[in-house]
């Protein structure tokens, strides 16, 4: 049995102070550890002992520049949640800081102002300017009087008329130095004054308070709670210098912390969530001066809106309550559960047919129709071998419909080369019958090939911004991590340069990450730090801003969690999570989306849960891809690169150069070419030779003529699929089954 008056011997001399009990119900006693700034509590239960360590710290997220990374919450949360076997955060905010906070807000800002005042308060420039002007106005009566004197002694003594005009010269110099000085503080005292109110009344003052707490230990002897304490002493120092000190801490999140020195303050914000507002006790006198410092300790003053000084921004607003509000209801969120959830297809005026949505276990439902117009961003998850190449296969096949859309594929590996290749494996065809599609309706899609390192494809232009035109694959085969990463966000960059002057409601680009983690800093060595963070951050921007601008982006990777820290904000930003076969950690991360987060283990291969905010949580059956799903040998790709252009070969010339003109026409201005500007370019003057060359082209299937519904009628060539040139856009109704169509109209 262990005493309380042992207890108190043991803690005392440990170097422990009692600092508060209770005893309604339970009794339970805290001490406090002023040296390594941590508590310990102990819960009296008869004869028995219950001992835990814990250990407040205050989330200042201050860096160098004195800036608080908002963005690094949501990877501080997870850093926390994973590493501290407890973890208790407390938030209060307030509307209205005191002027002392304001003051160090500014001072911990200072580089990032226009025009720095040193670190004077307002208050304090202005005594330095009443300085100033008195110094001056000496300054000038001295000058008055010598100058008096040098006018009494001129033309008596030489040298007493040059030593008076001297010091005349000297005051006066030291005169206009004040006057300066004086003009340089006035416009400091002004800067400072407005910078001042700005934050007095569009700032916040916050205090984010998080607690670790050690393992409980149980204590039945005067040794065993000697021993206990120890213990739990022993496991919170230890997370403070490895988890806090050296992770945590050490800048790899952005995120800075500070161990609390008030235990006062701390329990009270932690246990009743609760803070003296500091503008109250700021009003309420000197004599409560102690108490607002120990509150002030623990607030950071961040800005609700802009901080302006004339007309300029010097600190950017930062929602820092809102965004961790945002976090915590985040978690709540639960999508309909997937056995209750809508079978039919979200409205969208982009469909594309990706699957059947599965219903019970006789077979499955109707056709599912992801809306490419409300998915913005979408991030494909799962382990090799469960269908993630054909899940997105299928997508960029139904993309590559609209004709409107242009489309770019990032591929390390060359593995979508097969996109210019019809499905022909047997095992592959004979899914086909499940989804009613015929072994006829594989296809091949016309895609630019560029092979950046090899002389099997197109080159790259000199120009990476023509690639917003038209439909490319980008193999990256061959190349090293940082070439990879440097021309992949030197593209990324040209293409969100072209689309960003102007905004769209509709995607205009998407572009397409195989093996996403191959392009940031999470999945390259050490040597490719610098060009795959620049390649991230091109992804960042693009996630954050590319909504507004029709820019959509495809990532693919077996799990979500590859992206590093750095590159949470990606995951953030994505609005559409496509989750096939996993486990893992990834079990955790689909647990956000889905009423259990283990459903993802259950899934067999070829069904996937596509999850939006809109629309819930759907589990469908992905359909077979039109196109063959493979990575070519050596041979094969010289093969297939060049295939689009084969059916030109066993044309006329004229015929040959028609076709490729219209081709070309198509791939740069995304619109096709008029039969009379063909003949201009080409010079044929004959109508009945433009006759006979169109008739070719019809005869080979390569192309065909339709006329405009414009005053004349005038005819324009469509190249055909094959023929280097998309298919036309009422084919898509060939992607969607009949009978499918049928059953969703009934």
């Amino acid at each position: 049995m262990v005493s309380s008056d042992d207890c108190h011997d043991v803690l005392l001399g440990d170097g422990f102070e009692p600092i508060g009990t209770i005893d309604y119900n339970l009794r339970i006693s805290l001490w406090w550890h002023a040296r390594s700034r941590l508590q310990v509590t102990i819960i009296s239960m008869d004869e028995w002992r219950v001992v835990q360590a814990s250990k407040p710290y205050l989330l200042t997220a201050v860096g160098e520049d004195g800036e608080l990374y908002a963005r690094d919450l949501g990877p501080l949360e997870e850093y926390l949640t994973t590493h501290f076997p407890e973890l208790h955060i407390s938030m209060a905010s307030f509307r209205d800081p005191t002027l002392n906070l304001v003051r160090r807000r500014i001072a911990e800002t200072r580089p990032s102002h226009a025009k720095p005042t040193g670190n004077l308060s307002a208050e304090e420039l202005r005594d330095r300017y009443d300085q100033v002007t008195e110094d001056a106005d000496a300054a000038r009566a001295r000058l008055h009087r010598i100058d008096g004197l040098r006018r009494l002694n001129r033309g008596r003594a030489t040298f007493l008329d040059r030593h008076l005009r001297s010091q005349v010269n000297v005051q006066r110099n030291h005169l206009q130095e004040l006057v300066g000085e004086a003009k340089v503080v006035r416009e400091q005292h002004a800067v400072q004054q407005q910078l001042e109110r700005e934050y007095l009344t569009k700032a916040s003052a916050i205090c984010v308070l998080f607690v670790c707490g050690s393992n409980l230990h149980l204590a039945e002897s005067d040794q065993t709670f000697r021993d206990a304490l120890t213990s739990v002493t022993k496991e919170i120092l230890d997370l403070h210098r490895y988890q806090v000190q050296q992770k945590l801490q050490g800048g790899k999140l952005h995120i800075y912390v500070e161990e609390s020195p008030a235990p006062a303050v701390s329990l009270l914000t932690h246990t009743t969530r609760s803070l003296l507002n500091p503008r109250q006790l700021d009003r309420l006198g000197p004599e409560l001066r102690s108490l607002a410092e120990a509150v002030e300790q623990h607030l950071m003053v961040m800005p609700r809106e802009d901080i302006r000084v004339s007309g300029s921004v010097v600190d950017q607003r930062k929602l820092v309550t809102s965004r961790i509000l945002q976090r915590f209801l985040g978690r709540l969120r639960k999508v309909p559960p997937a056995t209750n959830r809508s079978t039919e297809s979200p409205r969208s005026d982009m469909p594309v047919w990706i699957g059947n949505v599965v219903g019970s276990a006789t077979g499955y439902g109707g056709p599912w129709e992801l809306p490419l117009d409300k998915t913005v961003h979408i991030y494909v998850s799962g382990k090799p071998g469960v269908g993630k190449s054909f899940l997105v296969r299928v997508v960029v096949e139904g993309a590559a419909l609209y004709q409107e859309l242009a489309i770019v594929i990032l591929d390390p590996r060359n593995q979508w080369l097969g996109l210019r290749c019809p499905e022909d494996r047997p095992e592959i065809l004979a899914a086909y019958k499940s989804f009613g599609l015929s072994r006829s309706d594989a296809r091949s899609f016309d895609f630019t090939y560029h092979r950046v390192d090899g002389d099997d494809a197109a080159p790259l232009p000199a120009d990476v911004a023509k690639l917003a035109v038209g439909r490319h694959i980008i193999s990256f085969k061959g190349m090293d991590d940082a070439g990879r990463c440097a021309t992949s966000a030197r593209i990324v960059e040209a293409l969100f340069g072209k689309y960003n002057r102007s905004e769209s409601p509709k995607p205009r680009l998407l572009m397409v990450y195989e093996e996403a983690q191959l392009f940031t800093t999470a999945g390259v060595p050490r040597e490719a730090r610098d060009e795959a963070l620049r390649s991230e951050l091109a992804i960042d921007r693009v996630v954050r801003e590319g909504r507004k601008y029709g820019v959509n982006v495809l990532l693919l990777s077996q799990s979500a969690l590859d992206l590093s820290r750095a590159a949470a904000t990606i995951r953030q930003n994505i609005t559409t999570r496509i989750f096939l076969h996993s486990s893992g950690r990834e079990v955790e991360f689909a647990a956000d989306f889905l009423p259990d987060g283990k459903q993802i283990t259950e899934l067999p291969r070829g069904q996937a849960f596509v999850c939006n905010p809109e629309w819930g949580a759907v589990r469908i059956a992905v359909r077979p891809p039109l196109s063959k799903v493979f990575e070519p040998e050596d041979k094969v790709t010289k093969s297939l690169a060049g295939a689009p252009h084969q059916a030109a070969t066993s044309l006329s010339n004229a015929a040959g150069a028609v076709l490729e003109l219209a081709r070309k026409h198509y791939e740069q201005t995304g619109a096709h070419a008029r039969l009379s500007w063909i003949a201009e370019r080409l010079r044929i003057s004959s109508r009945r030779e433009l006759q006979r060359v169109v008739k070719e082209l019809e005869r080979a299937s390569v192309a065909r003529r339709e006329s405009l519904r414009e005053r004349g009628r005038p005819s324009v060539i469509i190249p055909l699929p094959g023929s280097g040139a998309p298919k036309a856009r009422d084919e898509r109704a060939q992607m969607r089954p009949k009978w499918a169509e049928s059953e969703t109209n009934a």
